[in-house]
Formats: structure tokens, sequence, C-alpha cells
């Protein structure tokens, strides 16, 4: 008789008999269900003893997003899981060594996958003193609940790729200070389109403020062109991003109109920095990286001045703390210009 290793193997929807068949040609006595209780992307894989070296073999298959390895399978009801998570806590849990509970439902239950959280999380508490870390634990209870069964396992490494870990820096400190200072994109055609583009990319990054800052006689009616397409951009990703931001507030990027020249003779040079982004600037050596890691350190707000088809005025360049030329040779398209600038500055202030 022969006995069994349990793996889920989750895919995108729609690929599920493609791994199947992939899965098959790897280890061809497996038993497969695929779209268990006719759930999309997830398959139940069962390896027998015999072959279950084999199934590090599963890592090499694309299609397949996720792979957890089974060590118990235990009726859908709170108090069984609860019982089996003792077990497993048991074996797993030493001293100071931090945990989570996940938990992924389908089907129809009286709880919901929070109440198994918490649930699975007290009852491994009553026998041990580890604490929970929700956001870096060193062991993971994942628990994935099938209609009338649930599947667990205990994991070393969280199997969600996450936009927020400990080890990521946190750019949203650097970029609250950053306001973008941009000069207009001007044309019959084409300022609506280009505002649109800039406005969703200082949203997407959060910046602050954008001051759109024109100088001399500018064509109205093309300035408001542009003006609409920015407020639409920003509109547009902020919406998105309250919904893919569920853990933290998202801020809006305010905007606002000022003549150039009188937005420089306004800047607090004691507590604001400038940065003004030039093809005649200098390329980021060390020393003017570290001007920029310094000026981030010590100043307020860091105020990047960037050009379009009505570029910066060289009379301003004597009121910079760096004339920045991020591409040597290249004039950036004003579309691209904002991203490239501040994808480099982060660079810089973060490494």
């Amino acid at each position: 008789m022969y006995t069994y290793r349990v793996f889920i193997v989750k895919t995108l929807k729609g690929v599920e008999k493609i791994v199947a068949s992939y899965i098959r040609d790897i280890i061809p006595e497996c038993d497969i269900t695929v779209k268990p209780g006719g759930y999309s992307g997830i398959l139940l894989v069962k390896i027998h003893e015999k072959e279950k070296h084999k199934a590090g073999f599963l890592y090499n298959i694309p299609e397949i997003e996720k792979i957890i390895p089974v060590e118990k399978v235990t009726k859908a009801e709170l108090k069984e899981i609860c019982l089996e998570a003792k077990k497993l806590a048991e074996k797993y849990l030493n001293n100071n060594i931090t945990f989570a509970v996940r938990t992924t439902r389908r089907g129809k239950h009286d709880f919901t996958s929070l109440d198994v959280n918490i649930k699975i999380g007290s009852c491994i508490q009553e026998i041990k003193n580890n604490k929970v870390d929700l956001k870096s634990p060193d062991k993971i209870f994942w628990i994935e609940i099938i209609d009338n069964y649930a599947y667990i396992s205990v994991i070393s490494q969280d199997l969600t790729y996450r936009k927020k870990t400990p080890e990521k820096p946190d750019s949203l400190k650097f970029l609250k200070k950053t306001i973008i200072v941009q000069t207009p994109y001007l044309d019959d055609k084409a300022s609506y389109k280009i505002g649109i583009r800039i406005g969703r990319t200082v949203q997407s990054y959060e910046i602050p403020l954008l001051i759109v800052a024109p100088y001399g006689r500018i064509n109205a009616l093309q300035l408001m062109d542009f003006l609409k397409g920015i407020n639409e951009g920003i509109l547009s990703r902020y919406k998105l991003q309250l919904k893919a931001y569920n853990d933290r507030k998202v801020s809006k990027t305010q905007v606002y109109l000022q003549d150039l020249y009188q937005f420089i003779r306004n800047v607090n040079r004691e507590k604001e920095g400038i940065i003004i982004t030039t093809t005649k600037g200098k390329i980021s050596t060390l020393h003017i990286k570290n001007i920029i890691k310094r000026l981030y350190q010590e100043k307020k707000k860091i105020y990047v001045l960037i050009g379009s088809n009505q570029g910066i005025p060289t009379g301003l360049y004597r009121q910079a703390d760096v004339l920045l030329d991020i591409a040597p040779n290249i004039t950036l398209a004003t579309d691209v210009a904002v991203p490239s600038i501040i994808s480099t500055i982060l660079n810089i202030v973060i490494i």
C-alpha cells in the first residue's frame, strides 16, 4: 500500500491542465486533482513516497505560482485544525522562533479566513510562548481550506511576494521630501496626453506636490490642456492606489501653478534644496551622489526642476545645489524624464 506526500500547487487561472500534464511527465505515477471543488488556479498533487525525491522538479515548471507541501489534512473545522496545529507547533516552534498564521478559504463555512488566523494563533500560544510576527515570521502556519478539508503546512519562507519587507528601505520617506517643479509641455496636440502621463507618474511615486512653472508669455489654452491632463492622470492613478494599498494611507499629489522665476525667489535656501536636471549638468559621480544624499539628510524639501519643450532657463543654474545629467548625450522625452529622474534620485539616496 502506497503512502503519499500531498502538495497544493497554485497556478494562474486557465493553465491548470497544462501544469498537470507537465507534472505527470516528471512524476508519471502521481495522483492529481485539477481544480478540486471546481476552484480555479489550484491542483492537489499526491506523490508516492517512493517518488517524493522528484518533488523538487516541480519548481522548474514556470507556470506554477506556488508549491505548498502539506503536513496535515483534517476536517475544515476550527477545533480539528487547532488540534493539528498544536502538534505541528510542538515540532517546529523552538525558543525565540516567531510565527504567523496565513489562511486561504474556499467554500461555505461559518468562519472567515481571519477567524482561522486568530483562532489557530491563540491555540498555538496556549502551548507555546512564541511571539506572533505578522510582518516577518520565522515560521508560517499556512492553511488552505477547500470545502470540507483543511490542508496545513509549516513553512520557513513567505510564499507571497510582498511590496514591503524588512530588508527593503522605505522610499516614501525620501519621496515625501521631493517636490517636482515642471515646466509645462505646450503643444496644440500633445499637451493633454503628456499631462496625463506626468500626472500618473507623480501620483505613482506619491510626490506630495507638483508645481507647474511656466515663464514668460505662453499659450493659455495649451496650458489648460496640460493641467487637465495632469489632473486626470493623478486621479486615475490615485483610484487604483486606493485599491492596491490596503495596509497604509495613500497620499494624493497636490498641483500648483507658479511663475518659475518667482518660485526660485521664494525658495528658503536654509531649509530647502534645488536639483536642476539638464543635459548640461554633471553625471552622478560619487561626489554628486554625496551632495544629493546630504541634501536629503539636511533639508526639509528638495525641489527637482525638470524642463520640457520649454526648458529650464540657464540663468537659474546658478541657484541649483546640483546640476544633474542622468542620461549623458540623450535628451529625454518629457513624459519619460519624470520617472527616470525620480528613479535615479531614489537609487542615489537609498543605496
